[in-house]
């Protein structure tokens, strides 16, 4: 049976949404280190983490004037802590 959560084609948006929560978890995190990290366009960048921010499932933290940083909220902590237990229960079998 194929694994449905490592797809061999591309991510989908619940995968991508859950990389960016896992790395803004415990410390803020700026858009550029998120592109970086999870493997991102500007503009997909963008659309994630206005989606994410309308969901309440991330924060924006003010760092400076031109800078900011994210992190997720205890909503998205709980989402990604239920996402992490499908993919396991996924996976293990």
């Amino acid at each position: 049976m194929k694994n449905l959560w490592l797809n061999k084609g591309r991510r989908s948006k619940v995968q991508i949404a859950a990389d960016i929560l896992k790395l803004s978890y415990k410390k803020d995190t700026t858009e550029s280190e998120l592109m970086k990290r999870v493997n991102m366009s500007h503009q997909q960048s963008k659309k994630y983490l206005n989606w994410l921010l309308k969901l309440e499932l991330l924060n924006i933290i003010e760092v400076g004037q031109d800078c900011c940083s994210y992190r997720s909220t205890a909503k998205g902590q709980s989402l990604l802590s239920v996402l992490n237990k499908v993919r396991q229960m996924l996976v293990d079998r």
